[in-house]
């Protein structure tokens, strides 16, 4: 691993050598404002040399031991005068603490008003032998203005699981990172990544503010870190992206085993894989081992729709070098004038220049993920031709030098957390070490000395004055179970985490539109929006989504087979003088948590399985978890959602061709159209044309399957009795297709609010009738009745009596009981539409208005029982509107 990764070095730095002859031009920025200057919040944290999976590192760092995260960390607030507050000591947090309640502290987050900030805090841990787990959870504090006093409360969570990187959402939901299991299955927990098969946050999560609705946005295989919302209302976070077979397992040591199943502690007694290629080199020198290892930028809504690498871009554009597949293929190597970078961390938006992001670029260990500032133009606009890193700090800073070697002259040092302010100075926390670190004089200790700095511009940029001239000193002590010590230090503390204090913009909500083309087919094969409504719904209730591609012999990179054709067909994309090889299936592959390991630790690492919770038609013949391409190279599948998915595209045999190289994840309903695979840039790489635009026939194909197999099976409301009803009546519904256990119902055409269903069958619905929001009794021919997730409504169907006995009686639909005008709602324009058309002889009270059933015109004649039955259609003769026929 080391001399693999010391190889790699040595080749980038021939690379890097020559970039630097060739003076490229770097992105500048103002110099940092002198005097006063934005408000700065940021954690403190003991010096702490161990970097694999801690607090800082660039995986793994959700951990919540002390071995981990060191205690006596503290939450500040820096005002542009310079003035200090220690936010956590003002709370009553971690001052002089007793044993148990040390703390430490993580990554704030300001909300939009700028007068409230998220942050993670662990309290505890440090009780000599106690080792119950403590957590990462997620904090709010509040009085952040001069002369205020801090004010900290936990939100409602998951309390036991780390939750870390906390931000607001465009509706103040809460968007974090956890290690909470996919699903929530105690069985597989902790996951454990790709790499080192060591503890790895799960990926994006979102709830309300008060805890509820959880939901998860990206299953990360190997974790996700430092999410951010743009202007531009996308969420933005680094992922770790590192789709390759078990190394523990090709290591021989570690006992790997698959289990049966997720939900299964049995041990199968093998440790087959099927997915990727091998990462050990083939006996046969045609094909080449698969090697894959980057952090990466990716965007996704805040719904989980629309997961993609920040604005598609790819290894091609930010990559320096990667192998081809097999022989034959070419290698990748970026020209000397391109600046790439494998791992870039810490992404964060420039709040002058919309678009552009900073990052870090550091190697994946010994210096807690600090490394050169980098930045990039990632706009909404931006192809990915065009996307090119700006190198801002002088590329040294990317690389640590082991004691004894020749360090170059002048070393920059290394930098994390760039942080851009809104008077568009750019500050980072910097440390002068040019070496990995270490911990010289035990676990707390450094060789690196973590501060604030203002970056001074220049080309390239340099680290200038310090925010904090004289730094924060504290002196601590913890019981530490890790080290099986007492711990204690006692001098300057690291200066992390920065955010500025300020009100922004509060972004609207980022969408992704299902393309006009792929509308139009699913509209002329269900009928219209409302069915493509309802075919959305049905994939919510399924978990599923809908994924369909236009083209996918078209491609964007050349590192696997190109020239592709569809089996008995002329759909094909060729080089001129090229053979293509024959695809003809689409198969997919899912990340089953089922690798263990007996020699190892707890935990579940996931690995690729064949699709299992999917839903495609049956093709004879067909790979398992696959669905056949159409003879236009289309693609369209149901595939499982809030789950890690790749694919492959296969020969009629399922021998795989073409290989996706990153798990994606899609959400319930999601809708999801790719032009072709792999992505495309302005034009494609084998014949240079721009984007397909066939209407793909797969999913024409697909569409009619779903039509003629559960379309067919869509709920119908065809009568409900009565349509008027006091609180707590009965009202029945009758049709077809309910679902029992799986059936809401509603009341209100604005404000839905929900009934007590006490009875389902196939057929009818029994429930009680709400009381409204507004305190009255809530009666109301506007009904919604929610089936497998999916809604209908009673508008417009006609609201049938029972037959008093001479015919069946209809009648004007706003008799209603409170909502003359079907808007869920009872107010002065229903009375006033009753009083149109003569029902009521006076402006009647609420309450008046509510005590009757039916009012002739005579004003006689009343019942007021809440039911509408035979007596009351009597009534309603002598009533001159409408025609009424018994």
């Amino acid at each position: 691993m080391m001399k693999t990764r010391l190889f790699k070095k040595a080749f980038f730095m021939l690379f890097v050598s020559a970039l630097l002859t060739l003076g490229l031009p770097r992105w500048t920025h103002p110099v940092a404002s002198q005097g006063n200057g934005p408000t700065i919040m940021f954690v403190t944290q003991a010096p702490f040399g161990a970097d694999f999976t801690t607090v800082n590192s660039t995986f793994g760092n959700h951990q919540s031991h002390t071995g981990s995260a060191p205690r006596g960390g503290d939450l500040y607030l820096r005002y542009g005068d310079g003035t200090l507050r220690n936010l956590t000591a003002e709370a009553g947090f971690g001052v002089n603490p007793a044993p148990g309640q040390h703390i430490a502290v993580r990554e704030p987050s300001v909300h939009w008003s700028g007068t409230k900030a998220l942050f993670s805090m662990i309290i505890g841990g440090t009780i000599k032998d106690n080792l119950t787990p403590v957590y990462w959870q997620i904090y709010e504090v509040t009085g952040l203005g001069q002369g205020q006093t801090a004010q900290i409360t936990k939100l409602p969570q998951l309390a036991n699981y780390n939750n870390v990187s906390p931000i607001y959402g465009t509706d103040d939901r809460i968007i974090f990172t956890s290690d909470r299991p996919r699903n929530g299955d105690q069985l597989t927990y902790p996951q454990l990544d790709e790499y080192e098969s060591a503890q790895t946050n799960t990926g994006i999560w979102s709830m309300k503010p008060d805890g509820t609705d959880l939901k998860l946005l990206d299953h990360s295989v190997s974790g996700d870190f430092s999410p951010i919302l743009a202007s531009d209302g996308r969420l933005l976070f680094i992922r770790w992206d590192h789709l390759q077979r078990d190394q523990q397992n090709d290591a021989g040591t570690y006992g790997a085993f698959n289990y049966l199943s997720e939900a299964s502690t049995q041990n199968t007694g093998v440790n087959t894989e099927i997915f990727p290629e091998p990462r050990v080199q083939p006996s046969n020198p045609f094909y080449h081992r698969h090697t894959f290892n980057q952090f990466f930028p990716w965007q996704i809504n805040e719904d989980g729709t629309g997961m993609e690498t920040l604005n598609h871009v790819g290894r091609h554009e930010l990559l320096s070098y990667f192998d081809s597949a097999h022989d034959g293929l070419p290698e990748f190597i970026a020209s000397e004038t391109r600046r790439t970078a494998a791992n870039l961390f810490q992404i964060r938006e420039s709040p002058t220049q919309p678009g552009y992001f900073y990052f870090i670029a550091a190697p994946e260990f010994a210096t807690h993920a600090a490394g050169q500032i980098v930045g990039l133009n990632g706009g909404l606009a931006v192809n990915p031709d065009n996307m090119q890193l700006d190198y801002i700090t002088d590329i040294e800073s990317r690389f640590a030098y082991s004691p004894g070697d020749t360090i170059p002259p002048n070393h920059p040092g290394h930098f994390r957390n760039p942080t851009p302010l809104s008077n568009g100075t750019l500050i980072a926390v910097h440390s002068d070490s040019p070496l990995s670190d270490s911990r010289p004089n035990g676990p707390l200790s450094s060789l690196y000395n973590f501060r604030l700095v203002n970056i001074q511009s220049g080309n390239p940029a340099t680290k200038g004055s310090r925010l904090i001239p004289n730094g924060i000193t504290k002196s601590i002590t913890y019981w530490d179970n890790y080290s099986y010590q007492q711990l204690s230090y006692s001098g300057q503390m690291w200066e992390l985490d920065p955010v500025e204090v300020i009100a922004r913009n509060r972004p609207g909500k980022h969408t992704d539109s299902f393309p006009a083309i792929e509308t139009q087919i699913l509209s002329e094969e269900l009928g219209g929006q409302a069915c493509i409504d309802q075919l959305r719904a049905f994939l919510q209730q399924q978990n599923l989504a809908l994924v369909v591609s236009r083209n996918v012999t078209r491609r964007a990179d050349k590192q696997q087979d190109v020239n592709l054709r569809i089996k008995g067909t002329n759909t094909q994309t060729v080089e001129p003088g090229q053979t293509p090889i024959d695809i003809d299936f689409m198969q997919f592959l899912q990340g089953d948590l089922i690798r263990g390991y007996s020699n190892f630790h707890g935990g579940r690492r996931p690995i690729a399985q064949i699709m299992h919770d999917g839903l495609n038609p049956a093709v004879t013949g067909a790979p398992a978890g696959s669905v056949k391409l159409g003879a236009d190279g289309s693609m369209a599948a149901f595939v499982p959602a809030k789950r890690a998915l790749s694919w492959q595209m296969t020969q009629t045999d399922g021998t795989p061709i073409v290989r996706e190289r990153y798990w994606v994840t899609f959400a319930p309903g999601e809708m999801r159209s790719c032009v072709n695979c792999h992505g495309l840039n302005n034009t494609d790489i084998v014949v240079h044309q721009p984007p397909p635009t066939n209407p793909p026939q797969a999913l024409r194909d697909l569409a009619i399957w779903y039509r003629n197999n559960f379309a067919a099976q869509a709920p119908t409301v065809t009568r409900f009795y009565p349509i008027a009803a006091t609180t707590g009546k009965t009202v029945v519904i009758t049709g077809t297709n309910f679902a029992p256990g799986n059936t809401q119902v509603f009341f209100g055409g604005v404000n839905l609010i929900p009934a007590n269903v006490t009875n389902v069958t196939s057929t009818q619905i029994t429930v009680t009738v709400p009381a409204s929001d507004t305190g009255i009794a809530n009666i109301n021919g506007y009904l919604t009745i929610r089936v497998n997730g999916g809604d209908i409504t009673t508008q417009g169907i006609p609201a049938n009596a029972p037959n008093p006995g001479s015919g069946t009686a209809t009648f004007p639909e706003f008799i209603l009981w409170g909502d003359a005008n079907r808007d869920g709602r009872f107010a002065t324009n229903d009375v006033a539409l009753a009083r149109a058309f003569s029902l009521l002889q006076a402006t009647p009270t609420a309450q008046q208005l509510l005590a009757v059933d039916v009012v002739p015109s005579n004003g006689n004649g009343s019942r007021g029982d809440g039911n509408l039955t035979a007596t009351d259609f009597s009534l309603l003769r002598a009533v001159s509107f409408g025609q009424t026929t018994f």
